[in-house]
């Protein structure tokens, strides 16, 4: 009997293709078929039925499918009873981020908490999608704006300040704006973060035409800081740029915050390592983060 091939199979029926599964995982393509075919060789049956796009249960895979799901549902469990047991935090936690909170605050944030629990192993993956927590498996998650998934419990640590910026080279030959109505005569670079981070949008600069549109935040921090319009970014992101004064505020008056939590599904055990995490990066946060915990 093999975990690995069980653990494979479920995944592959869950995701409804060895790709996807595949990604997943962390393992290739034909990893996740060799499993697949050395299980059924090995129980002489076939589970899977193969199209070109997708995969279907036989009614001896769906059987068995059911038996492996709650096998290693209960594994999982007698893991983290094992785990809730111990006096120190220790194991892997799965982490995501969205990029929007992909920042030195950040990092530093997880590499205290590494040296603060050297038994706990954390695997951070920066995402530009949305992320399914349960479905991949993360113990937790960090998120900015509004919460819209009811099966996630919230935590919240912190606000992201909004602000808006140029270079100074822009601002030598376009003039500084000092009322939004001004607006409307400056070249601007828009960034939006992605629909499904439930940000508040950028009312003022979607009223404008911007020369340039971007939802991805390194490539709307470079045009700004190569002088291309004024744009509205996360100060957390551009806090070197400011002080090397590649970048500066303008309209200050007209800044604003997105709230910013630690999330993780509500049938998660809360195991020691994901409450150790989480009263780390509040306690990190509010004595570190370059933001405000409000």
């Amino acid at each position: 009997m093999s975990l690995d091939e069980m653990a494979t199979f479920v995944k592959v029926v869950d995701c409804g293709n060895f790709s996807k599964a595949a990604t997943l995982t962390g393992i290739p393509v034909s990893t996740v078929s060799r499993r697949i075919a050395d299980l059924e060789k090995r129980l002489s049956v076939q589970l899977l039925q193969r199209t070109t796009r997708q995969q279907r249960l036989t009614d001896i895979g769906n059987t068995y499918y059911e038996h492996c799901s709650r096998m290693l549902a209960e594994a999982e469990a007698a893991e983290l009873a094992v785990q809730n047991l111990q006096a120190e935090p220790s194991g892997v936690l799965r982490l995501t981020a969205p990029m929007a909170l992909d920042d030195p605050f950040s990092s530093r944030m997880i590499i205290s908490f590494l040296q603060k629990y050297p038994k706990v192993r954390v695997e951070s993956m920066v995402n530009a999608r949305q992320v399914d927590l349960i479905e991949e498996r993360y113990d937790c998650g960090l998120y900015a704006g509004s919460l819209q998934d009811s099966s996630l419990i919230s935590r919240h640590f912190g606000s992201v300040k909004m602000i808006y910026c140029a270079s100074p080279e822009y601002i030598d030959s376009h003039g500084l704006p000092v009322d939004e109505h001004q607006l409307q005569g400056h070249h601007l670079a828009r960034f939006d973060f992605p629909e499904w981070l439930q940000m508040k949008k950028d009312v003022l600069i979607s009223k404008v035409e911007s020369r340039h549109f971007t939802n991805d935040i390194v490539v709307a921090r470079r045009a700004a800081i190569d002088g291309i319009g004024i744009t509205r970014l996360p100060e957390v992101q551009i806090l070197r740029n400011l002080e090397k004064g590649e970048l500066v505020e303008v309209l200050p008056h007209l800044a604003s915050a997105e709230n910013a939590y630690i999330v993780f599904p509500s049938n998660k055990q809360f195991t020691t390592k994901l409450r150790a995490f989480i009263d780390h990066a509040i306690e990190f946060s509010i004595n570190n983060a370059p933001w405000d915990f409000h």
